[in-house]
């Protein structure tokens, strides 16, 4: 079966690059083989060991430092500032101090290196650690105390950042630096909760409203540091624009039950809305460690998200992604709620968006490109597969094939992009001893030959082993690393 969407005027759109004439289309066998060896040279390049410096540093400086004090004047300053309102004010700010921050970000900074591609999702755990950032500069160094602990030192004159300075286990003068810019962005959430009560109960048993709204001033941009001897070990920057309000507000209807004993307000109804609000908001960092440099970002507007991620290791691109889709974000709120109170309509959320494309580049030397120009007519023929699951193989078959019409999924290798194969569905009947269903196999056809291959069988865990292996070895060994580090 021919893949259908072979003759669409899209499926090239992007052939802007001059195709090399010396570069043909592999055989099947050709192209496993050529795959095999870009994945062993894709594990060849990433190495657990190149981070032990970051991890054994990193570990260190928990263990030496995690339980230290704070200077006294410093903590004065913050309450004052603050209030000591809270119970236990000063322990809770003790634990959530500005050096632990730093612990914090070299803790990201590692887990960043040793998961590349995934820039934007951990980029949230820079966030956690760097709210209001701005009152808590200053410069802190360890003084040894006579019990044995350590106090870190408040230096007062350093008033644009947060400056850590310490010795490492092998003596060596360290110094990390976190810092926000003077612009913040606001991130506000609210929550409130209102019970209705229907009928006479007693009143002593009533549950009062609650109701808490938190609004946390974050950097337009954070810059971090480290620095080991004349070594530079991280050097990280994350940059956002844009805001966001969320709130969601419940309510919970109650009606009194009378027990034989004793009565309870009985719980009838439950509701819920939410609210988001942004206009832009975007999000887009890089980060150096060692050898090892990314870059991320993304951007959320009303008309589409755009994504992307490049991992570099000593000057080369290792992995190239970008995402995007077109559409009508504004005024998502109707669909939030919806689809909180389980009511969502689909309709309402695919006739939002327009367009679909992503693109996989890994070593320059395999490509994927995803398209999907025309995501309502997706969703039609999606919706028509599932209607036409119990019908006839004929029916069935024509389902597939518009579903084929709608989306292009090709790959290639180097960068001149003379296509080796397209992926696709196929429809297929599975016989049981009592009964047919009908089914859709994902395939590959190659362009060389047009034969057409299942995809879990082509891409089969036994032709791929050695590269499976080598990938678990490269997890393995930074699970080792952490494990005996922070042993």
């Amino acid at each position: 079966i021919a893949p259908l969407f072979c003759g669409c005027d899209w499926l090239n759109n992007e052939e802007n690059t001059p195709v090399d004439k010396n570069e043909k289309a592999l055989t099947p066998s050709e192209e496993k083989q050529y795959l095999l060896d870009t994945g062993t040279e894709l594990s060849d390049k990433i190495k657990a060991s190149d981070f032990k410096g970051l991890i054994d540093l990193t570990a260190f400086f928990v263990e030496q430092y995690g339980d230290s004090y704070l200077d006294e004047d410093y903590v004065n300053k913050i309450e004052e500032k603050y209030g000591e309102e809270e119970e236990d004010y000063a322990n809770a700010f003790r634990s959530a101090s500005p050096v632990n921050a730093v612990a914090g970000m070299m803790k990201v900074a590692g887990l960043m290196a040793s998961r590349p591609g995934q820039g934007v999702q951990l980029a949230k755990n820079v966030y956690a650690v760097t709210a209001s950032l701005s009152d808590f500069y200053g410069g802190f160094s360890p003084r040894h105390q006579s019990d044995g602990s350590y106090c870190w030192e408040w230096n007062s004159s350093i008033k644009d950042r947060i400056e850590v300075t310490f010795t490492d286990q092998n003596a060596q003068k360290c110094v990390a630096t976190l810092k926000g810019s003077s612009k913040t962005i606001s991130v506000s959430v609210s929550y409130t909760w209102t019970p209705n009560y229907q009928g006479n109960g007693d009143n002593s048993e009533k549950y009062d409203e609650e109701s808490e709204q938190y609004v946390i001033q974050v950097p337009e941009s954070i810059t971090f540091t480290l620095k080991q001897g004349s070594n530079e070990v991280v050097a990280f920057t994350l940059n956002a624009a844009g805001g966001l309000t969320y709130s969601m507000e419940e309510t919970s209807t109650y009606e009194w039950y009378e027990g034989y004993y004793s009565g309870y307000w009985d719980c009838i109804d439950e509701r819920s809305s939410i609210y988001l609000d942004f206009s832009k908001l975007n999000l887009n960092g890089t980060i150096d460690v060692n050898n090892y440099t990314e870059s991320f970002g993304t951007e959320v507007t009303t008309k589409g998200v755009n994504i992307s991620d490049k991992v570099i290791v000593n000057d080369e691109s290792l992995l190239d992604s970008k995402v995007e889709v077109k559409g009508n974000l504004a005024n998502l709120n109707s669909i939030l709620n919806d689809a909180y109170n389980d009511e969502v309509d689909e309709d309402d959320v695919v006739n939002r968006i327009d367009a679909m494309t992503a693109t996989v580049n890994i070593l320059g030397k395999v490509h994927l490109d995803l398209s999907c120009p025309e995501a309502n007519k997706f969703y039609s023929a999606v919706r028509y597969l599932d209607d036409c699951y119990e019908e006839s193989f004929t029916r069935w078959k024509t389902s597939v094939e518009s579903l084929n019409k709608t989306f292009s999924a090709t790959f290639y290798n180097t960068n001149s992009k003379v296509i080796q194969g397209d992926f696709y569905l196929e429809p297929q009947q599975e016989e049981h001893w009592d009964y047919t269903d009908n089914v859709v196999v994902p395939v590959i056809q190659f362009r060389e030959d047009g034969s057409i291959y299942d995809i879990s069988d082509y891409l089969n865990e036994q032709d791929f082993d050695a590269v499976i292996a080598a990938f678990e070895r490269i997890g393995n060994d930074f699970e080792r690393l952490v494990e005996k580090a922070f042993d």
